[in-house]
């Protein structure tokens, strides 16, 4: 757990791999791949819109090595608080 709160770019789970699509009309879309087949990509954007894809129009797909889960969450917090922060996450409610 905290590795994955430190360093969230060092896992990602594969759900969770945030994509970059360049389409060829040069639109440029970032979002976690929903569904797929072999003709169209189904992106699920941050604001949680999906948006089908033609895979003829996009020119390029890459998958982003940076985590969507911010960095450096654990910075305004002090050593007691992170000590509580992890206590309660560990703990069943």
């Amino acid at each position: 757990m905290l590795t994955h709160i430190v360093d969230p770019s060092a896992f990602i789970r594969p759900e969770y791999v945030n994509h970059n699509i360049e389409m060829r009309d040069g639109r440029s879309l970032t979002g976690l791949l929903a569904e797929q087949n072999d003709s169209t990509l189904t992106l699920l954007d941050v604001q949680n819109q999906r948006t089908v894809l033609n895979r003829a129009e996009m020119k390029e797909l890459t998958a982003s090595s940076t985590s969507l889960m911010p960095e450096g969450l654990l910075e305004p917090l002090t050593p007691q608080q992170i000590r509580d922060l992890f206590s309660y996450l560990q703990s069943n409610p």
